[in-house]
């Protein structure tokens, strides 16, 4: 975790652009609404149903993930200032040996 706290610090941050979420969040909305419209329909449960709604499913989590995402890289400069990058530095060093 440490490490990962020195690269975030070494990238530059910037937060994805509005059209990218926004084609994000109606790829998922699409993918519900199929999901919506073929159990409404009341047909019997097969195979093709259930990997949609597990597609669905992993949509919702990858777009939620996204949005935390963008959400940390837009308040990452005001948190930046506050962590001190020798002691992550001195305590890797003490973890690796």
């Amino acid at each position: 975790m440490l490490k990962e706290l020195l690269k975030a610090m070494d990238t530059s941050q910037r937060g994805r652009p509005w059209r990218y979420r926004l084609l994000w969040a109606g790829l998922w909305l699409a993918t519900a609404a199929m999901f919506f419209v073929v159990f409404r329909s009341g047909a019997e449960l097969h195979w093709p149903h259930i990997l949609l709604a597990a597609g669905c499913f992993g949509l919702g989590l990858v777009f939620a993930y996204d949005f935390c995402r963008s959400m940390l890289l837009r308040q990452w400069p005001v948190v930046a200032p506050h962590i001190d990058r020798e002691r992550i530095k001195r305590r890797l060093a003490e973890l690796s040996r």
